[in-house]
């Protein structure tokens, strides 16, 4: 039994003797959200020790809010924070925009995409308060890992409804998070159900350059920083069996697996405005007409679960890109932090000092080869000059302080 360390791998005997207690290694734990709007959301803050470290907000749908890499934010966010929007849905409701934002919204299930036929915006799934059945860390497994296990219903009176049942793991030192969903219809009669997993990405992950790939063939990018207005949704049949979406951005690369047994489409979309910059993966159940709506789906019997199954793996970035700096000119310790994370830009910083270096040496022996009396003692005509000596070695000293 070993945890994905870097480095040797360790067990959980070898953890348990360098540690006071394993939650310092790994671990999952339960708050409230307390300022404004977010107030009472009830909060699983996950963190693998490898790097990932997440939110899950039980209270709006067991989706996923704030998720970092070695440190990073790469979850988009609103201004309106993780709230919950107006209990009040109707036909041509847009309550999903009131609380769109975080790194996942599930959206579902009777309906998805734009309003229609007295259905809001992406459904009546998206920010229902879902019941957390359990959650901790597991060391007594095959592969350690941390998770979470909850439920949510929809349901209404004379209309039937829907039942989400949700687990999210990820392994203890690992770069992975697994979603295993169930939906079900609750109810005397058979109706439609429909997924969408609205995976809403920002800065730095969103940057100039970034490209999104599906199953090896870019489809999107490479993007620039800023568009206009927001671009059209597009739709993309995803390959038989497992597809892989891929983002390479600043960073990090994040990547997203899941069956196409029930997620044969992917879905993509972006608003890179100035002062929204979301970029939106999102793998979904059923195609879309052209007017934007969804095509007809059958029915499910009552009881009868449908599976749904992502994987979400993080990586550094394969190309070094733009590193996030908060202020180049008055903060340089903060700044050279970076040179760990961007080889490509370390390497060119050392050979511009190198290159400094070689300048200011050559300028010296230059000036005393013409001033002989400056260095060997010679005349400044250059009567009497002896070899010069050669000058000391010019050192150019990066001192990392702290901020």
């Amino acid at each position: 039994m070993t945890a994905k360390r870097t480095g040797t791998p360790l067990s959980k005997k070898a953890l348990s003797a360098l540690v006071g207690d394993l939650r310092q290694v790994a671990s999952v734990r339960r708050f409230l959200l307390s300022d404004g709007s977010e107030a009472g959301i009830e909060t699983l803050a996950f963190s693998t020790g490898g790097g990932l470290d997440f939110w899950v907000t039980a209270g709006r749908g067991m989706d996923i809010a704030t998720l970092s890499w070695r440190g990073i934010q790469l979850a988009w966010q609103s201004p309106a924070g993780f709230r919950l929007p107006p209990a009040t849905a109707g036909t041509g409701d847009r309550t999903f925009n009131r609380a769109f934002g975080g790194f996942l919204n599930t959206c579902g299930f009777e309906h998805i995409r734009q309003p229609a036929e007295g259905n809001p915006l992406h459904g009546s799934a998206p920010f229902t308060p879902a019941r957390l059945n359990s959650y901790g860390e597991d060391w007594n497994t095959a592969e350690p890992l941390l998770y979470c296990e909850g439920e949510l219903v929809v349901w209404a009176f004379g209309g039937g409804g829907h039942r989400l049942h949700r687990r999210i793991e990820a392994p203890i030192g690992g770069s992975t998070l697994r979603i295993v969903d169930a939906v079900e219809v609750i109810g005397p009669d058979p109706a439609p159900i429909m997924a969408l997993y609205h995976f809403n990405l920002g800065y730095p992950l969103h940057q100039e350059g970034t490209e999104i790939s599906l199953d090896g063939v870019v489809v999107t990018g490479p993007l620039p920083r800023h568009e206009p207005a927001p671009a059209q949704s597009t739709l993309h049949t995803a390959s038989p069996g497992r597809a892989v979406c891929r983002v390479d951005g600043g960073g990090a690369t994040i990547a997203f697996h899941w069956s196409t047994d029930t997620l044969p489409w992917l879905q993509l979309w972006r608003d890179l405005r100035p002062g929204c910059g979301v970029l939106s993966v999102e793998p979904c159940s059923i195609a879309r007409s052209e007017d934007g709506r969804s095509t007809s789906t059958p029915c499910i019997e009552p009881g009868r679960p449908v599976r749904f199954e992502i994987e979400v793996i993080l990586a550094d970035a394969v190309h070094a890109r733009t590193p996030v700096t908060f202020n180049d000119r008055e903060n340089c310790s903060r700044s050279l932090r970076g040179l760990r994370m961007w080889p490509r830009v370390a390497i060119a910083t050392r050979a511009t000092l190198r290159l400094a270096a070689t300048i200011v040496g050559r300028v010296k022996v230059w000036r005393a080869s013409s001033h002989g009396s400056i260095w060997n003692g010679g005349s400044r005509n250059g009567s009497s000059r002896r070899t010069p000596r050669p000058s000391k070695s010019l050192v150019l000293r990066v001192t990392r302080t702290r901020p």
